[in-house]
């Protein structure tokens, strides 16, 4: 069998080729998943109207609020953790000093997804496929929220970015969502 391919080199080398071809392919085919992922819920915000009170730049004249979460850490596909009472209050746990106009556009634009990464779309669950937006953005969120257009100008959107910020999570990435805010369960009062 040896001589055969040293008899024919073309042959052999055709071979190569079309191997190392099918491989590449399967490569770009094969699912590459990143963990952590983590599905925050919303289950308490602050008295004061998030929807409008927005701050524009000066995080010192913010008013004082607490957010209460639970979140949902995906280690794996089949792994998972959840964590119950998670408490992000204005102004303590507001990171300073952070470009959150980099997370607005993180924030605001749906996810493009390569064909290999599998989404939920627009539906909202705990996971471990990830939703297209960080925020939910059906009819009663929009009541809610007052906008589907979050900003980390006001303080839902300034909530989640020190979130994010704190997790060590890099918002240049625009089509990574790992993290997701599932709903607010004050939309569902």
């Amino acid at each position: 069998m040896g001589n055969f391919f040293v008899n024919r080199p073309i042959v052999a080398m055709v071979i190569a080729i079309v191997i190392v071809i099918v491989g590449s392919v399967s490569m770009i085919g094969l699912p590459i998943e990143q963990y952590p992922k983590v599905a925050f819920t919303v289950k308490k915000m602050p008295s004061f109207d998030t929807r409008h009170d927005t701050f524009e730049t000066n995080l010192n004249k913010i008013k004082k609020g607490c957010w209460s979460l639970s979140a949902v850490v995906w280690r794996s596909r089949h792994q998972h953790e959840n964590i119950s009472n998670i408490e992000w209050c204005t102004p303590n746990n507001v990171v300073r000093n952070v470009a959150y106009a980099d997370a607005d556009v993180w924030l605001q634009r749906p996810a493009f997804y390569p064909t290999y990464k599998k989404s939920t779309g627009t539906k909202r669950t705990i996971g471990p496929y990830t939703p297209d937006k960080a925020f939910p953005s059906d009819v009663r969120h929009k009541r809610l929220l007052g906008t589907d257009n979050i900003s980390a100008r006001n303080y839902n959107g300034l909530m989640l970015a020190s979130l994010l910020y704190q997790m060590g999570f890099d918002w240049s990435v625009v089509s990574d969502r790992r993290v997701w805010i599932v709903k607010f369960e004050e939309a569902y009062k």
